[in-house]
């Protein structure tokens, strides 16, 4: 049998903090004509829910195992969000320093990356991991402090 070695010199990765990232706001066409770039992001973790198995019997036999539709979810932390983010987050300007909330909320997509490193050269590795997040809505804002802001989304 084969001897597995674990923490060997080079093979340790880890993922750095997230950065670039850019907000795509979708059109009444359903396209997301141009992106703005989010500066003071920090994290985008993904939290898909649903996928389970609900097992059917038959004569005290399971005979099928039903998977119901997986459903995405994230969490997306920033200290700040672009303006054009404020449609997503269901606010409106109506003049100039004045904006109403609870308005109709815009679908949008979003990519970032992340640098990958390894306990070797560190973050110096030049790896990236790049996300990309497309026709959600954002469904709750919670402000988390005055250094940031939480905003959890969904799929449509």
């Amino acid at each position: 049998m084969a001897k597995l070695i674990f923490d060997k010199t080079g093979e340790r990765f880890f993922e750095t903090g997230v950065n670039k990232g850019v907000l795509y706001v979708q059109d009444t066409n359903g396209a997301y004509p141009q992106g703005v770039a989010w500066n003071g992001l920090t994290a985008v973790t993904e939290s898909p829910s649903g996928a389970e198995a609900t097992p059917l019997y038959a004569d005290n036999i399971k005979y099928l195992n039903l998977m119901s539709t997986e459903e995405f979810g994230a969490t997306v932390e920033a200290y700040t969000y672009p303006d054009a983010f404020a449609a997503c987050n269901g606010e409106m300007s109506v003049a100039e320093g004045v904006s109403v909330g609870q308005q109709t909320r815009k679908a949008f997509g979003m990519s970032y990356q992340t640098k990958i490193g390894n306990d070797v050269e560190g973050t110096e590795l030049a790896k990236l991991k790049f996300g990309q997040i497309n026709n959600v809505v954002c469904i709750a804002e919670k402000i988390t402090g005055f250094y940031g802001n939480t905003v959890y989304i969904g799929s449509e």
